[in-house]
């Protein structure tokens, strides 16, 4: 089985993708977890593990070395 095969599939409200997509631009820029979290009303640990779910997906279906993927994120 593939890790592609393995992976699975979440759907999600468009706004709420956007929000993710949100919170990855601003966790790459430097912003800290607990000022995203503030200014979209939620708690951080929120920000943390569901900007982290979408690195460590990432880096599950790279085909490139693990460095240079991190190096897209935070």
């Amino acid at each position: 089985m593939t890790a592609l095969q393995k992976f699975r599939i979440v759907s999600v409200p468009r706004p709420r993708d956007e929000q993710l997509l949100g919170w990855l631009r601003m966790r790459s820029d430097g912003v800290p977890a607990n000022a995203i979290a503030r200014r979209y009303g939620v708690n951080s640990g929120v920000v943390i593990i569901a900007t982290n779910n979408v690195m460590q997906d990432d880096l599950w279906l790279a085909e490139e070395p693990e460095s240079l993927v991190r190096r897209a994120y935070w």
